[in-house]
């Protein structure tokens, strides 16, 4: 199946498309951002409770946050969405507190969860092959830029953090991506997406 035909079928399952700036509570109620996103994806939060109450399944299985297929219709991609900045913002900046944050994530168990879900959902065990889906990790800090630009870039968001310790949460979210079991896995910068989308 095509990654488009995938889509569709999970959109069929359950009509819940989204985009990413409006997924989840982070970024439309933190208001720390301009931009906004106009790829369409699918909220799979949605997608799981709908499935995990059909098949009674509790506790709820833990999964990404949305998917979507790329515009060349290449890839399918699993999204987990995270906000640095609003932790940055609330928490306690010091390396220990990031770790316990960055080891709380469980990408591998989400993208294993969700990965099983769409099988069942589609009603095909052999949908995804390693070259055809990627893990997609979304978050509003930069891992492509210095740390002077990244710190200057977010200055009014992250006043009372170091750059140091931005890009120290950049390595810690690099870690648990590394965990993920998944050939392709990306980082990206949530305002770098829509033009991700269309170059993949």
């Amino acid at each position: 199946m095509k990654p488009s035909e995938i889509y569709n079928a999970i959109r069929a399952y359950k009509n819940c498309e989204s985009d990413m700036c409006s997924l989840k509570a982070t970024c439309v109620n933190f208001g720390g951002c301009t931009s906004k996103s106009s790829t369409k994806v699918i909220d799979f939060d949605e997608v799981k409770n709908e499935y995990c109450s059909v098949n009674s399944i509790n506790p709820l299985w833990k999964s990404v946050d949305g998917v979507c297929a790329t515009r060349s219709d290449s890839l399918f991609l699993f999204i987990e969405k995270k906000s640095w900045t609003k932790f940055f913002k609330y928490q306690e900046h010091s390396e220990k507190r990031i770790v316990e944050q960055a080891n709380d994530f469980c990408l591998n168990e989400k993208y294993s969860k969700s990965v099983e879900i769409c099988r069942n959902v589609v009603g095909q065990q052999k949908i995804f092959t390693e070259d055809n889906h990627a893990f997609l990790f979304y978050s509003d800090i930069n891992p492509n830029i210095s740390p002077l630009i990244a710190f200057q870039y977010n200055l009014n968001m992250l006043a009372n953090t170091s750059t140091a310790i931005q890009m120290f949460a950049v390595n810690a979210s690099k870690r648990q991506i590394e965990s993920v079991t998944c050939k392709k896995r990306f980082f990206v910068f949530c305002n770098d997406f829509d033009n991700y989308i269309n170059l993949k």
